[in-house]
């Protein structure tokens, strides 16, 4: 039986720049997610109802792993952090991770590989508390000398909005921070008035809009209003090790096969948040039926224009974002960190049909 647990978006939300410590523990909670009676695969991810996972979670529901000879077990962790560290530590193959984190990985000697681009964006939504909606509206620079919270200190979520602070001329060093760690905490935060504005996945926007508590202020997720400040950002590729990737080529393709077919999936249902709703898994439609009008237009631009590769477009903004923020050296050639080799393949064998 799945586990619905609270969660917050890999990389973008709990997910620090640097390296988390390598762990095989944490608070995974292990489903069965997908049978297909043949070879089996193990993805850590953080929280299993997160929408912008929709290419594996569409894939999962339609069989798409299934009708390949893969079953899925899917190891969920409360957060990113967590979700990565038991990666790191060997318990599981596959891992819905930040781009930034690869690549911080590997630039310390690790040896990762995203293998399937599923998502492009922040992933977050900045939502103010919902009396200010009428006299600051979505100019962030009315929120100066405002509290900001987020996750974690040097999680990513808190890395975009000084960025998204400094590139509206307040300067994040002169507001109130607010590391408030749980999920479970971004909706309180907001309601109590300990925080007058928390970067949020996109579910818990949607809860706190639809509830009337907070109002979208700034969304990672559109391009129109973040490509100015960071560019194209990878968000959260499938990533294997590149020792895996090499033993298990064929399984690899299959598995990339069935992603870029939940991908495609997804994109010929965007328009309709009902038609993507009944894509997803049940349990997802069942917990998100009453949110997800509101959820998906947050997200869906994240979508829109991928085909599961990286592009040097986003490569090179990726790695510029994490260099401009101290993350990476100067000079840090992340090229290897994405193989496109995969995804690829999946569209000209599709293409050839």
């Amino acid at each position: 039986m799945r586990q619905r647990r609270a969660w917050l978006c890999a990389l973008v939300l709990a997910v620090p720049l640097a390296l988390t410590a390598c762990s095989s523990g944490g608070n995974g909670a292990t489903t069965q997610a997908g049978g297909g009676g043949g070879q089996t695969i193990s993805v850590a991810v953080s929280g299993s109802e997160n929408p912008i996972f929709a290419p594996y979670l569409v894939a999962n529901a339609k069989g798409y792993f299934a009708s390949r000879g893969i079953t899925i077990k899917q190891d969920i962790y409360e957060s990113g952090t967590l979700a990565f560290s038991a990666f790191a530590g060997g318990s599981d193959q596959f891992c819905i991770c930040g781009a930034t984190q690869v690549m911080t990985a590997n630039s310390k000697g690790r040896g990762y590989v995203g293998v399937f681009n599923q998502y492009i964006g922040g992933a977050v939504v900045f939502v103010g508390a919902k009396k200010f909606e009428s006299s600051r509206g979505t100019d962030l620079a009315k929120y100066n000398g405002a509290t900001w919270a987020y996750t974690a200190e040097g999680s990513v979520s808190q890395v975009f909005m000084a960025r998204a602070a400094d590139a509206a001329g307040i300067g994040w060093d002169k507001q109130k921070h607010l590391a408030i760690g749980a999920v479970s905490a971004f909706i309180p935060s907001l309601q109590t008035g300990r925080a007058d504005i928390v970067a949020m996945d996109s579910a818990s926007a949607a809860q706190a809009i639809k509830a009337g508590i907070g109002y979208a202020v700034f969304n990672t997720n559109d391009p129109r209003t973040v490509q100015p400040i960071w560019g194209r950002q990878l968000g959260l590729p499938m990533v294997t090790t590149k020792a895996y990737a090499s033993k298990n080529a064929a399984l690899t393709q299959k598995f990339v096969d069935a992603l870029r077919q939940g991908l495609v999936a997804v994109q010929a249902n965007s328009a309709d948040p009902n038609k993507v709703l009944a894509l997803m898994p049940q349990d997802f439609q069942s917990s998100n039926k009453d949110t997800f009008g509101v959820i998906w237009p947050l997200v869906k631009a994240g979508f829109g224009s991928l085909d599961g590769t990286f592009t040097q477009q986003q490569l090179g903004d990726t790695t510029n974002f994490a260099i401009a923020t101290g993350v990476l050296p100067k000079g840090t050639s992340t090229a290897a960190d994405f193989d496109n080799t995969y995804a690829q393949k999946a569209i000209s064998e599709v293409n050839s049909k």
